[in-house]
C-alpha cells in the first residue's frame, strides 16, 4: 500500500467518525423536535441511515489500514455507503433549490438551525467530500446508479400512498397531492427520481476520477 492510499484511508476514517458523531447529535435534536414523526422526513431517514452506514464502515476502514489493503472492505459495505451518500446529496440539493427558497426564514433556517445544521448541511457535505475524495470504490457501473435510486423511490412511493390516504400531510410541498394536479405530482415524482439517478452517476464518476484512480494504481 502506498503512503498516499494509506493517508486517504486514514482521512476517510476520521471523516466517518466525525460523521457518526455529528449524525448522533443531530438525531438527538431531531427526536426532541419531531417525536413520533421523526421518520416521516426523507432527510431524517437518510441521515439515520448515514449514521448506521458510517458506523458499519469504520471497522472495515480500520482493518484496511492495519492490513494495508483497501480490498478487505466488502463490496456490500461500499455499496451501502454509495447509496446513502446519494440520498444525502439529494437532500442537500432539494434543500438549497426547493425548500430554502420557499421557507420564510430561507437558507439561514434550513441550513443552520436546530438539527438542520447537521442533517441539511454538515453531514451531507462531509459525506460527499469523504466519498468523492477519500473512500475506495468497487467497479460500479450504470446498473448501480439505477440501484442508487432505490431508497428515494421507496420513500416516494410510501410517502405518496400515505398522503393519498391522508395518514400524513407532506411533509414536503411537492407531496401535497390534494393541492396540486395529478400531472404535477407525477412530474415531481419523476424529477426527483431522475435527480437521484444523476446525483448517483456524478458521485460515482467523481469518486472514480478523484479517489478511485489512486486506489486502482495501488493494485
Amino acid at each position: 500500500m502506498t503512503k498516499t492510499v494509506k493517508k486517504r484511508l486514514k482521512i476517510a476514517l476520521v471523516l466517518n467518525i466525525l460523521i457518526v458523531i455529528l449524525e448522533f447529535i443531530g438525531l438527538i435534536i431531531a427526536i426532541g423536535r419531531y417525536g413520533s414523526e421523526l421518520t416521516v422526513f426523507y432527510t431524517n431517514d437518510s441521515n439515520i441511515c448515514s449514521l448506521i452506514a458510517s458506523a458499519i464502515f469504520i471497522p472495515f476502514l480500520v482493518k484496511a489500514i492495519q492490513k494495508e489493503d483497501a480490498n478487505v472492505i466488502p463490496r456490500w459495505v461500499s455499496l451501502l455507503k454509495f447509496l446513502i451518500v446519494t440520498c444525502l446529496a439529494v437532500t442537500f440539493l432539494i434543500v438549497i433549490t426547493v425548500l430554502a427558497p420557499t421557507h420564510e426564514d430561507g437558507y439561514v433556517h434550513m441550513l443552520f438551525k436546530y438539527d438542520l445544521l447537521y442533517f441539511h448541511t454538515l453531514c451531507p457535505i462531509l459525506s460527499i467530500v469523504s466519498f468523492i475524495f477519500f473512500e475506495p470504490i468497487h467497479n460500479y457501473n450504470i446498473k448501480h446508479s439505477i440501484i442508487g435510486t432505490a431508497p428515494t423511490l421507496l420513500y416516494a412511493i410510501i410517502a405518496v400512498i400515505l398522503n393519498i390516504t391522508k395518514v400524513i400531510y407532506g411533509p414536503y410541498p411537492f407531496l401535497h397531492v390534494y393541492e396540486q394536479s395529478i400531472i404535477m405530482s407525477v412530474i415531481w415524482f419523476a424529477v426527483i427520481l431522475f435527480l437521484a439517478f444523476i446525483v448517483n452517476l456524478i458521485l460515482r464518476l467523481l469518486n472514480r476520477k478523484l479517489s478511485g484512480a489512486e486506489y486502482k494504481k495501488n493494485k
